[in-house]
């Protein structure tokens, strides 16, 4: 994985090197590299592998501003209970890496305020996250909504969407999302998603 070059660097081009000295860069990684291979090679340090070491510490702290790699890398940071907060946030995880190598697209607008009317009435909504200790879990979600959603027209005064119970999805992103039909038990019949 590596830091999406369309985003700006939360923290800027900054890497906490090891020694406890934190290096920065003058607007590009390129140049946090160039400074960190420089500082271990002044300061007598093993020269590890700077680019590979400054993207995975960045996409370990930044993850939903990370491209490449696999679901699974996402799927990492969340544990691998069967808890319905944790499949959720797999789903959101795999999806967000999906949809960052072009493998999902996007429905029109008004297909996902078509979709978000069926959801909001559907009855295998259910809350995800909520109450959940885990604070970056929270965040995490919120974030990644926000980046698959690009901003994208939300449903107008329609309830707050949740998680599906039946896919294990968000269906604050999904019904943005060109996915293709399923065939699961438990789909209302006139769920979207259905086949």
């Amino acid at each position: 994985m590596e830091p999406n070059r369309d985003l700006a660097p939360r923290n800027g081009y900054t890497f906490a090197d090891p020694s406890g000295v934190t290096i920065t860069g003058r607007g590009s990684w390129e140049s946090l590299i160039a400074n960190l291979t420089e500082f271990r090679k002044r300061g007598g340090f093993p020269p590890g592998d700077p680019k590979t070491e400054i993207y995975q510490q960045y996409c370990n702290q930044f993850h939903e501003a990370c491209v490449g790699g696999t679901a699974r890398a996402f799927q990492t940071l969340w544990t691998a209970s069967g808890n319905f907060n944790n499949r959720v946030m797999n789903w959101l995880a795999s999806i967000f890496s999906a949809v960052n190598r072009r493998q999902v697209g996007y429905v029109s607008n008004e297909e996902a305020q078509r979709r978000a009317r069926i959801c909001v009435a559907c009855p295998r909504q259910a809350e995800f996250l909520k109450g959940a200790d885990c604070k970056t879990c929270q965040a995490d979600s919120v974030t990644l909504v926000k980046l698959l959603t690009q901003h994208r027209v939300q449903p107008g005064e329609t309830p707050v969407l949740r998680g599906c119970n039946v896919l294990n999805e968000d269906t604050r992103a999904s019904i943005h999302l060109d996915q293709p039909p399923v065939q699961r038990d438990g789909l209302p019949i006139n769920c979207w998603r259905k086949l």
